[in-house]
């Protein structure tokens, strides 16, 4: 069985264009965290990036276990899908609490505070939705899993 026909096809430009942009996220965060650790906005960044990181990979590796090797790596479908759900709270994250808390990591006003809850409520929301929707993995074209 091949993989599918999208799979692997950025070759070096998709390190470049996906994945580095996305390596000044942990690095900042880092940075602010150790000099400022009750500043969010480090902690943020941190998550941000480390998410965005374990999404491709976890993508892959289910890819990898479903479609190239089947049955050559532990829990395929489930890691796999990790990359499908994880970006509405990277997404989150970085659109509405980094610019809520930027930049000495407390809401503007209490005015904000129903904001700040609402939007965590729906990241969650969006995060168990994509969770619990069957279906196939996108980018696995309606592969099945081999038993046996």
């Amino acid at each position: 069985m091949q993989p599918p026909s999208n799979w692997g096809t950025g070759g070096d430009s998709a390190v470049l264009i996906v994945i580095l942009p996305f390596l000044t996220f942990p690095l900042v965060g880092a940075l602010i965290a150790s000099k400022r650790p009750n500043n969010p906005v480090g902690w943020i960044c941190l998550a941000v990036g480390i998410i965005w990181m374990i999404m491709p990979i976890s993508s892959s590796y289910g890819i990898y276990g479903l479609v190239v090797r089947p049955s050559s790596v532990p829990f395929p479908a489930a890691i796999g899908s990790l990359g499908e759900w994880m970006w509405a709270p990277a997404v989150g994250l970085f659109g509405i609490y980094l610019i809520l808390l930027f930049p000495d990591g407390r809401l503007p006003s209490r005015r904000w505070r129903p904001i700040a809850w609402l939007s965590g409520a729906v990241i969650v929301l969006v995060s168990a939705g994509f969770v619990l929707s069957p279906g196939p993995m996108d980018g696995l074209g309606g592969y099945a899993t081999r038993s046996g």
